[in-house]
């Protein structure tokens, strides 16, 4: 279109304007016009050209893409089948591989949907890996080891994201929490500790301290919302106090500041504490024998 312009310009200075007409027809009879007309039926044909050009690269683009995504969901449809078999004579893989193949997953995720649908598998997951501290074993963590640190891996990758998981996130949580408490357990031989541990009633504890004579149980809420907490700590400790016919003591143990006051306290025989790190540990070893100590 520039060599047009220049074309036409050249001639339009050179054209004698009284006698358009005849300027006219003889221009169109000379090379000069036939040499626009090329440059123009040129600059048609390119721009033909380049529009298909632009469209096969969009349908080899959504190609692509529809091809990369294909293969994602065969992927993550490979590691749900696994993690979760639909039949229970189908044997699972390892969780700490199906928990590792879902971060890479959730990392490669190009849709929120995708990292949903990793979120909601972890979950699932995240249920049945119950930390088991054994306090005398060179390996406290035993057989869920692997798992409970492939959780960790992913919790720490797909934090705010739409791939993360509270449940996840509460059991990695209590895994480093019976582990600071297993710390203490080792330095002080008057504390006795029960990983998970069990209520008289037969129910399961997520832990059980015994002080003296003493049992003190630990209960973990993994919840960082304060209004919140606040329900679910008087909801939990509402439920302890009605079956405990016994002389079991309460600690809870969040990562936020606990929403309970002294008379609530006090009602349920019980006493909250934060734990966020290895940090806290003397302040849940305190909330431990203060807890023992309660009438």
């Amino acid at each position: 279109m520039a060599v047009v312009t220049v074309l036409l310009t050249l001639s339009l200075a050179s054209a004698n304007l009284e006698n358009a007409g005849q300027w006219s027809r003889d221009f169109l009879r000379s090379p000069g016009a036939a040499g626009v007309a090329a440059v123009i039926a040129a600059a048609i044909a390119f721009g033909g050209i380049s529009s298909q050009v632009a469209v096969s690269r969009g349908q080899l683009t959504h190609q692509e893409e529809t091809a990369k995504a294909n293969s994602w969901w065969s992927m993550f449809e490979w590691a749900a089948d696994r993690a979760l078999p639909a039949s229970r004579h189908d044997q699972p893989l390892p969780p700490s591989v199906t928990i590792a193949t879902l971060e890479r997953l959730a990392d490669e995720a190009t849709t929120e949907i995708q990292r949903t649908a990793c979120a909601r598998v972890i979950d699932s997951l995240s249920e049945s890996i119950t930390p088991a501290i054994d306090l005398t074993a060179s390996d406290p963590e035993g057989k869920t080891g692997s798992s409970v640190r492939a959780l960790a891996s992913y919790v720490a990758t797909s934090r705010d994201t739409a791939a993360s998981s509270s449940i996840a996130e509460g059991v990695v949580y209590e895994n480093e929490l019976a582990k600071s408490l297993m710390a203490l357990a080792w330095r002080d031989p008057t504390f006795s500790f029960e990983w998970p541990g069990m209520l008289y009633d037969g129910r399961e504890a997520d832990g059980v301290v015994n002080v003296g004579q003493r049992r003190v149980v630990i209960e973990i809420k993994m919840v960082r919302d304060a209004n919140r907490l606040r329900q679910v700590s008087l909801d939990v400790l509402r439920r302890l106090r009605a079956r405990n016919q016994t002389d079991e003591r309460y600690v809870l143990v969040t990562p936020i500041e606990p929403a309970l006051t002294e008379a609530e306290a006090a009602e349920y025989s019980a006493v909250a504490v934060r734990w966020q790190g290895p940090q806290d540990a003397s302040a849940v070893k305190d909330a431990i024998e203060r807890a023992a100590r309660l009438p």
